[in-house]
């Protein structure tokens, strides 16, 4: 590069150079992205070039320590669940494919799980109305009457209102998610289905309680651990509104502020800095949500 281009390769939408069939292959957003990224984590990106020779990028970062120590905890995420209290629930599972079902029968049936499956949106209607089931896992694109179809015919019938209905559904469509709320559903998993994502919507569904095998070596560590002291709901509610709209920037001074103004929030906020450090909004989400 020449040197009156380096001080504007970092502008959105900018690309320097002479071959154009090199530029037709990107939009001149990477190195701003980059650039806004490194900022973020408090580091400082570099260029050296030299015409006709080549382009030298570098990151500089201030990055802790890292110390692996034993881990002293086990959340229940990191523990086996083995079934639930309470009496069996009973799944419905619609999906056409036999392969779909048996991954969703072989992850539920050993916790203890009623479960019964169908093979298309009718044959779904028809054998909710015979078992009425507390929950159905609900295939959207099916042959014989799809998912949507079906769950709109079951939520009009009286004695099957108050079922849950989860689409489970590998479409990349965007709109499905909007389309499966429109017809009825409670709530939708992207398959391939995980099995955490999974448990965790029938928790949220079902009012579970989740049995865990038990770890001896952590158990007294367990008994004796504090919880971490976390921000008011308001604070929470305000923070989780900040990761909806991926504001980094503004989740850094919010965590900030509320360490200033209590000093108990220091253990709460420290975990929330390592998390924008690794720009993982999602699991800064999740752990806010458990304050809200």
């Amino acid at each position: 590069m020449a040197p009156d281009d380096i001080e504007h390769i970092f502008l959105p939408f900018q690309q320097v150079g002479e071959i154009s069939a090199y530029k037709s292959l990107g939009t001149g957003l990477g190195l701003s992205i980059t650039q806004k990224l490194v900022k973020i984590m408090g580091g400082k990106i570099h260029v050296e070039s030299v015409l006709g020779q080549g382009s030298r990028f570098w990151i500089e970062l201030d990055l802790p320590e890292v110390i692996t120590e034993a881990p002293s905890t086990v959340s229940p995420q990191e523990q086996r669940i083995i079934g639930y209290e309470g009496q069996p629930r009973k799944i419905l599972v619609v999906d056409d494919i036999s392969e779909n079902c048996l991954v969703l029968i072989n992850l539920l049936k050993p916790l203890g799980f009623e479960i019964k499956k169908a093979n298309s949106g009718q044959e779904g209607v028809e054998k909710a109305l015979q078992w009425q089931p507390d929950l159905i896992l609900m295939d959207l694109i099916m042959p014989g009457g799809d998912g949507f179809e079906a769950t709109r015919q079951i939520k009009q019938i009286p004695l099957l209102k108050h079922v849950v209905i989860i689409a489970v559904s590998a479409s990349a469509f965007k709109d499905y998610k909007q389309k499966s709320r429109e017809a009825g559903c409670d709530d939708f998993i992207d398959k391939p289905v995980r099995a955490e994502v999974l448990f965790d919507c029938l928790q949220k569904h079902l009012n579970l309680t989740y049995l865990y095998e038990v770890n001896e070596n952590h158990h007294e560590v367990c008994q004796n651990e504090s919880p971490l002291v976390g921000p008011n709901s308001e604070q929470a509610t305000i923070l989780f509104n900040l990761t909806l709209r991926g504001d980094i920037e503004g989740i850094i001074e919010y965590v900030k502020k509320l360490k200033q103004n209590n000093e108990q929030l220091a253990p709460f906020v420290q975990k929330i800095e390592q998390l924008t450090n690794e720009l993982a909004i999602k699991k800064i989400r999740k752990f806010v949500k458990k304050y809200l």
